[in-house]
Order: C-alpha cells, then sequence, then structure tokens
C-alpha cells in the first residue's frame, strides 16, 4: 500500500540505472524500477520548495538478469551481501529483484515530483514497516561497517 506521501523506500518507475565507467555515463539499456533512498524528511516540500535539491536512489535489477553472474544466488536470496537488497516480490511488477547499493545515484527533486504528478513516472510501491527497518539496517551495514582490522593498517 502506498504511503501518503514520498517516502523513503519508494519504488518507482520507469528510470533507467546509470553509473560512469571511465569517465563517462553509462545508461541502461532500458528504465526499470528504482527506489527511494532519501530520508522522508528530506523529501518534503515547503512553500513549493524541495527541502533538498537532489534525491538519493538505487536501481532494482530483475534478479533473472543478474543471477548469472552468481555462482551461488542463495546468499542475495537470504540478504546476506550487504550491498546487495533481494525483494522476492514488488507489487505490480510480480517477480523479484535486487537493489544494488553500490549503484546509487542522484535525481532532480523538482524534476521527479513534477514527473510523478504528471505520471511519466509513477510510485508503485511503498515498504511496510518491517520492510522499512529492514532498509535502514542494510543501509546502516553497508555504509557505517567499521574497517576490519587488516583494513586499517
Amino acid at each position: 500500500q502506498l504511503k501518503a506521501h514520498l517516502a523513503q523506500g519508494d519504488i518507482l518507475l520507469p528510470l533507467p540505472a546509470f553509473y560512469f565507467d571511465e569517465g563517462k555515463v553509462k545508461l541502461s539499456k532500458e528504465s526499470g524500477p528504482i527506489i527511494l533512498l532519501e530520508h522522508d524528511c528530506d523529501m518534503s516540500i515547503e512553500d513549493g520548495i524541495c527541502r533538498t535539491s537532489h534525491y538519493v536512489i538505487a536501481p532494482l535489477f530483475p534478479d533473472a538478469a543478474i543471477r548469472s553472474h552468481f555462482s551461488d544466488f542463495t546468499a542475495i536470496e537470504s540478504n546476506l551481501i550487504t550491498h546487495k537488497i533481494y525483494f522476492s516480490s514488488v507489487p505490480t511488477l510480480g517477480s523479484s529483484y535486487v537493489v544494488d547499493l553500490n549503484m546509487t545515484g542522484s535525481v532532480k527533486a523538482d524534476w521527479l515530483h513534477r514527473s510523478i504528478q504528471d505520471g511519466t513516472i509513477q510510485r508503485i510501491a511503498s515498504l511496510s514497516d518491517n520492510g522499512f527497518y529492514f532498509l535502514l539496517a542494510k543501509l546502516t551495514v553497508h555504509l557505517l561497517r567499521a574497517n576490519s582490522s587488516a583494513d586499517a593498517a
């Protein structure tokens, strides 16, 4: 069920996945779903102005598209890989998807709000409370884990 407002963990589509490779921006061949990683309060609009200029996002890839790149997909399905989040099902998309937290990017906030209002971009899902707390745990482990003693030397 969609929350009343744009929220951290909302899944939107369509947006292309993109990344930098040797100084050039590479885009995915097809646009697909993304997850909003920005905090709820940073996505608020005050007096018609977005609180922040850009929102952090990460692409969702169909597990079928990435399954072949891993010898053992069980660790991903069990959410044991710190930079991957496995969704066994996404409402309206039906199949399972994987978020890659190493491929985060950003979009202009005002563009995203306009695109949602005019129907170019659709909000298709919001996380449940449990899903939201799981997302926070994954982000924390991925972004805030301490260096091991071998890495610190």
